[in-house]
Parts: structure tokens; C-alpha cells; sequence
């Protein structure tokens, strides 16, 4: 029996990158791209993995204000989209959401990459389309704000406390548990030890199949 039998779950929305995809090589290429064309070391910059983009340009340089802010997001937006080498599809994702889909269970992607990006990097990963795909942009505060999966499960027509939250960093577990979800973490990029909060911990999406599914 698994959660979804157990609780009455009735939806799941995943983070996209470290959760259905591994697009890490991408992500450092254009973020090391971006701060040299910045005049910033990238190696002591203090990016966060799991936030909104132009939250980690705001972080990294607090000194530029929005008009600038804006244009090297628009760069690195650019320069995420236009290279998607080496973005795949995570072992057992797409077993995974063929299960949900044949057991009948909407899913939903909620994530912090942009419009363009995010169909970019779901489209090279061979994920198939989502019932629901909420990006940077549909929102107005990105993680660890709950905003992004608070408007997945309205789209998916679903209680915030029926849908399953599936994320592989602090700042999504934080934002799935503020929207009341139930929370699972996968030790993708961050140990157990940083996932605190969340409510399941899993270390592949194998054993998520059976977490949710039995």
C-alpha cells in the first residue's frame, strides 16, 4: 500500500531539475558563463540550487539594480535554453510517471526555470508533457514560498493537502511544507541531513515508485 492508497493523495507535482532530470552539467556551464561575463567568481558567489534564477543573481550581486538585474536574467535564460547537452531524464522517471499515469493520478511540474527553459529541458529529457507545467513567471514568489505548488494544485483542480510534493532541495521542501502538502525528498543533490521537514526521504525515484504506489 502506498501513499497514495494510505492518504488520499490525489495529485503529485514534482521539482523538475534534480527530481526528473539531471540538467547539473547545463546549470554550472551557464552559471559559470554568466558570472565571468559578470566580473564575479562564480566558485565563492553565493548561488542556492532550487531558487528562481533571478533570485541567485540578486544574491550574487546586490549592488545592481533592476534594470540590470533584468538583463542578465534575460541572459542567462538565454543561455540555459540554448544549451541542453547532456539534460536526461533521472533513472526510473520515466517508469515512474507511465505508473502514475496508469493508475490514473494527475501530476504536475512546479519549478523555478522560466518559460522556454523549462519545456527546453523537459522536451531533451523525453519527460512527457505534464497535466499541469507551472514555471517562473506564473507565480509571483518563487521557493521557498509556497506560491508555486499552491498554484499547481489549483490547476490540478486539488487540495494542497492531497497532492505529494517530490523535491530534491531545502528550498522546495521548505515551500512544499508551507503549502501543506506532504512532503518526499530525494537525495539527489543534497543529503538527508539538509532535507529537513520534509516528510519521506528517498533515495531514488525507484523507491519513490514504491512510496507512492506500493
Amino acid at each position: 500500500m502506498g501513499l497514495i492508497t494510505e492518504q488520499g493523495i490525489a495529485a503529485v507535482v514534482f521539482d523538475l531539475d534534480g527530481t526528473l532530470i539531471d540538467s547539473h552539467a547545463s546549470v554550472e556551464r551557464s552559471w559559470q558563463t554568466l558570472a565571468d561575463a559578470m566580473g564575479i567568481e562564480y566558485a565563492t558567489a553565493p548561488f542556492q540550487h532550487g531558487v528562481p534564477a533571478i533570485a541567485n543573481i540578486r544574491a550574487i550581486a546586490p549592488h545592481l539594480d533592476d534594470a540590470a538585474v533584468q538583463h542578465w536574467y534575460r541572459e542567462h535564460l538565454r543561455m540555459e535554453t540554448e544549451d541542453t547537452d547532456g539534460v536526461v531524464a533521472l533513472a526510473g522517471a520515466l517508469d515512474l510517471l507511465a505508473a502514475l499515469d496508469d493508475a490514473g493520478v494527475p501530476w504536475g511540474i512546479a519549478t523555478g526555470c522560466g518559460h522556454g527553459l523549462g519545456e527546453a529541458r523537459q522536451g531533451a529529457a523525453g519527460i512527457p508533457r505534464p497535466d499541469v507545467f507551472v514555471m517562473f513567471g506564473d507565480y509571483l514568489q518563487g521557493k521557498p514560498h509556497p506560491d508555486p505548488f499552491l498554484l499547481a494544485a489549483e490547476r490540478l483542480g486539488v487540495p494542497p493537502a492531497r497532492t505529494v510534493v517530490v523535491e530534491d532541495a531545502p528550498s522546495g521542501v521548505a515551500a512544499g511544507l508551507a503549502a501543506g502538502a506532504v512532503v518526499v525528498a530525494i537525495t539527489e543533490t543534497h543529503g538527508a541531513d539538509e532535507l529537513t521537514g520534509a516528510h519521506h526521504i528517498v533515495d531514488s525515484l525507484h523507491a519513490l515508485r514504491l512510496l507512492l504506489l506500493g
